[in-house]
């Protein structure tokens, strides 16, 4: 058995929104995809909403898939966009190195259609104390995998070499990617994941059970998986990201786990604030390097996405 690594420190045509070439070789797109998903009563197709930033330069590039955290209450929901600063920071940054970026909001979050128009919360974890984290990562991944079919479809995306990287319930919904069969995913990057927060409290319903989706996820993921937590983070904080990693690689994933050190904000938002991204970028860089996948030199510059946060 591997040891894990331990770090100190159906296609049919999109609805476009907004296409807009920038002078310094990004393209920025927002558009609504559609997912096919099977359930009790057959096959649905649905509209997800996204965010696409890339090289604009007709070649094909690696895909990373960005995949967002859970607000604490489920009315937030609707009011999230793909052009939220919390997602467009880290987007940027993965744009500028040349890969093909996309922000996919999941069912029922932003514009993204649940499919029921009941608003049905897909991912819903159950109540406190009796969480099935399992099946609410797995309704997740569902969202990602049927993300990353539509885009490896697309002429500009090297279909062969694609990133999952999610940050905390995004994280675990990545995790659970991991544990299928998705072709062309490369690696994933997961920041603090998990879930099982409600309301303003920092703690973790039923921690065991959370350990154990971990621990199930890793039975069947194969793919190199880079688990990032700072030192700081009160949502998950390391003695708990401890436990989920060592069942993660107990059940067989092979897992690069990364402890950060503390940021100037609560650590949860190392992946999400402007103020942290000189602390992850290297870090994600070298293990990207790893597989293979280096980063454009020199990064794209930035400076005319003046519509997005970044």
């Amino acid at each position: 058995m591997r040891k894990p690594v331990l770090v100190a420190v159906a296609l049919a045509a999109a609805r476009l929104c907004v296409s807009t070439a920038n002078a310094d070789g990004i393209l920025q797109q927002e558009s609504m995809i559609p997912a096919t998903f099977s359930g009790f009563f057959g096959k649905k197709t649905v509209q997800l909403e996204t965010l696409v930033l890339r090289p604009d330069d007709g070649e094909k590039h690696p895909l990373v898939i960005i995949n967002h955290h859970a607000p604490d209450w489920d009315s937030a929901r609707p009011h999230m966009r793909p052009t939220d600063s919390q997602l467009t920071i880290p987007a940027v940054q993965f744009a500028r190195r040349g890969w093909v970026t996309v922000i996919l909001l999941r069912r029922g979050f932003g514009r993204s259609e649940d499919g029921t128009n009941a608003g049905v919360v897909y991912d819903s974890i159950g109540h406190c104390g009796n969480n099935d984290y399992v099946k609410s990562a797995s309704a997740g991944a569902e969202d990602i995998a049927a993300g990353i079919d539509y885009f490896a479809k697309q002429p500009y995306v090297d279909a062969t070499r694609i990133v999952s990287v999610g940050h905390s319930d995004g994280g675990l919904a990545t995790l659970a990617l991991t544990a299928g069969q998705v072709p062309g995913l490369f690696s994933a990057i997961v920041f603090t994941p998990g879930a099982g927060h409600f309301g303003n409290s920092y703690a973790v319903c039923s921690e065991d059970r959370l350990v154990g989706a971990a621990r199930t996820f890793g039975k069947t993921s194969r793919v190199p998986v880079l688990w990032v937590t700072a030192e700081n983070d009160r949502d998950f904080p390391p003695e708990l990201a401890k436990r989920m990693v060592a069942a993660f690689h107990d059940g067989g994933g092979n897992v690069t786990f990364v402890l950060a050190p503390p940021t100037r904000m609560d650590g949860f938002k190392l992946f999400t604030s402007s103020q942290s991204m000189k602390e992850w970028t290297p870090i994600v860089d070298s293990f990207l390097k790893s597989q293979g996948m280096n980063p454009r030199a020199p990064l794209l510059d930035d400076s005319s996405l003046t519509n997005l946060v970044h």
